[in-house]
């Protein structure tokens, strides 16, 4: 076989995935149908879904909605001066007025990755240009959510963001209950060669939790009785890949199932 080089990049962009087990004693079983978009070389793509609905039964109660939506990617190229073309791939979610289950609220959240390869690089640069999360509620209980972009804004490639978790001792100290490594996992998980990394710097709230909440001011994740857990603002980070995530549901009952809100995807590989 003979093999001519290609470059590989993909945008990937999702404003609300899930699929529903079980509401209350139903046994659902359903995809959320709703539109995404992908691109890739030199491709592009973009939905605005919403408003949108979904219910086990026609006529029935809400079971996840919003008011609107937009998913967008696309791929640029550019010249770069003699040196070979310069690859920019971009991937953009954001959802407003989410509810599920009548009990979670949003605002608003919205995610957008960027891609920047220049040709013989060994690895491309992925940053966020937007991640927020705004106006969450949870059974009333109203939540501050801060982001805080910038460390993997300037360890913008996997190699720096490699050598600064493993050999850097003020990313440890300052960075470390952010971060999950699976960079060298030896139990045979295909997880290996990636880290798991919050975009969360702290997690506020108005009022009193209830029996069995758990949540602390420097977690991304909310545990809420009879709903699940609320995982916000995570990012995958491997060596030509980055996806971000910023609201994921694992719901237990009485509804069950899971979700995904705002997730991105942005990567490029060149295969001489």
């Amino acid at each position: 076989m003979r093999f001519v080089p290609r470059v590989i990049t993909d945008g990937r962009a999702v404003a609300l995935g899930g699929y529903i087990h079980r509401v209350n004693e139903n046994v659902i079983r359903r995809n959320l149908p709703i539109p995404s978009a992908s691109a890739s070389f030199g491709g592009m793509s973009e939905f605005k879904p919403g408003p949108y609905a979904f219910s086990s039964d026609a006529g029935g109660e809400k079971i996840v909605s919003f008011g609107g939506a937009e998913v967008k990617t696309w791929h640029d190229r550019e010249d770069g001066n003699g040196k070979g073309p310069i690859q920019t791939v971009h991937a953009k979610s954001s959802i407003t007025d989410l509810s599920v289950g009548n009990r979670l609220f949003l605002a608003r959240a919205s995610a957008y990755l960027k891609t920047v390869y220049h040709h013989g690089d060994p690895q491309p640069a992925i940053t966020p240009v937007e991640a927020t999360i705004e106006g969450l509620v949870i059974d009333g209980v109203r939540f501050n959510v801060t982001i805080a972009a910038d460390t993997v804004t300037n360890l913008a490639t996997c190699h720096d963001f490699h050598h600064a978790a493993m050999h850097d001792k003020h990313f440890k100290d300052t960075q470390g209950r952010r971060l999950l490594s699976l960079w060298d996992a030896e139990d045979g998980r295909t997880s290996k060669g990636c880290f798991v990394y919050s975009l969360v710097e702290r997690i506020e709230w108005d009022g009193k939790l209830p029996d069995g909440a758990e949540v602390s001011e420097d977690s991304h994740v909310i545990v809420w009785p009879d709903f699940g857990k609320v995982v916000l603002g995570e990012m995958l980070i491997s060596h030509f890949s980055r996806r971000l995530t910023m609201m994921r549901l694992a719901l237990g009952s009485p509804m069950e199932g899971s979700m995904e809100i705002t997730d991105v995807q942005s990567s490029t590989q060149d295969l001489p």
